[in-house]
């Protein structure tokens, strides 16, 4: 079997999982790259888009990293995983008011007390990516 006949192309969730396996061993800037082209293809695509933004905030680019967390909660509101961590890119932004720490800010609500409103049941964990990428194959 030759090279050609053994590579595929991965698919979109594959290409996220691969950015963020890249992402938790520093290789940020393939990270970044892969997040990109798989929002290109798929600009709301909810994983991508969160991921990219707790990328984001990691390489500093805090208001990119908001935008981007909230674009994937507009797209999946039931999401915990998101909201907390936009808790933790607004803290890391010294935005404290927004995250709800110092009291809520008007129009948006606390990321912390609307994370407890959702029920337990629906939330889905999220296996770390190298568990993923083994399950997927």
């Amino acid at each position: 079997m030759g090279q050609d006949e053994d590579t595929r192309e991965l698919s979109l969730d594959e290409a996220v999982a691969l950015a963020n396996l890249l992402q938790r061993n520093e290789r940020l800037d393939e990270a970044d790259a892969l997040y990109r082209a798989v929002l290109e293809k798929a600009p709301h695509h909810v994983d991508a888009l969160h991921f990219a933004g707790v990328l984001a905030s990691r390489l500093g680019h805090h208001d990119d990293a908001v935008a981007l967390i909230e674009q994937s909660l507009a797209l999946a509101p039931d999401r915990a995983d998101c909201y907390n961590n936009l808790g933790i890119v607004l803290q890391s932004a010294g935005r404290l008011d927004a995250a709800g720490w110092l009291g809520p800010t008007p129009g948006l609500r606390p990321a912390c007390e609307l994370a407890r409103t959702v029920p337990r049941s629906s939330v889905q964990p999220h296996p770390p990516a190298a568990l993923h990428l083994a399950a997927t194959g």
